[in-house]
């Protein structure tokens, strides 16, 4: 018996999934992260001119969570459009069998946002949704297709604030809602 599967768990076929599967562990537990840190900021960067910094990115390919520790989202001239102390969402695999995008929780420590109505009569988030739309018609959409089904078994936003101003009217109007 201990022969028998000896053989098996020294099988070529066996060898090349165990090879497989450590070589996709370890570049997502080291790899994943510094990428996103590094391809996260440029990728806003050439999508409207807009800063991103993120003081540190983690993967986990065990639990399938990713952790954003200080992110900070400017306007080109540095004004503060976001920023949050900590992010993390721990994705389940059960979302395969309950045909749901499926999270253990999301959490977001300390957000803040600036939402600013411009003397034009323009909202400062609005360039930055328009710039992340593409350029080309919109497809059109399947006969009866919903929204994709979300499940979140814990979802948490602590210690929040939001910051809003009014440039349109000779009195500037600023207000903060906090804590959120």
């Amino acid at each position: 018996m201990l022969d028998g599967l000896r053989r098996i768990v020294l099988s070529p076929p066996v060898k090349i999934v165990a090879a497989v599967v450590a070589a996709w562990l370890l570049f997502a537990w080291f790899a994943v992260g510094p990428i996103l840190k590094w391809a996260a900021p440029r990728f806003v960067a050439d999508n409207g001119g807009r800063v991103l910094a993120l003081d540190r990115v983690h993967f986990n390919p065990f639990r399938l969570s990713l952790e954003i520790d200080g992110a900070r989202l400017t306007e080109a001239d540095g004004t503060p459009l976001l920023a949050f102390q900590r992010f993390l969402a721990d994705f389940q695999l059960s979302s395969l069998f309950r045909r749901a995008w499926t999270f253990r929780e999301i959490v977001l420590d300390a957000p803040s946002t600036l939402v600013a109505l411009r003397a034009d009569g323009t909202i400062n988030w609005l360039e930055f949704i328009q710039d992340f739309g593409g350029d080309g018609p919109e497809p059109d959409p399947e006969p009866d297709a919903g929204p994709p089904r979300l499940l979140v078994e814990r979802l948490a936003v602590t210690n929040g604030m939001a910051d809003f101003s009014d440039r349109k009217f000779a009195d500037d109007f600023t207000t903060r809602i906090s804590p959120i």
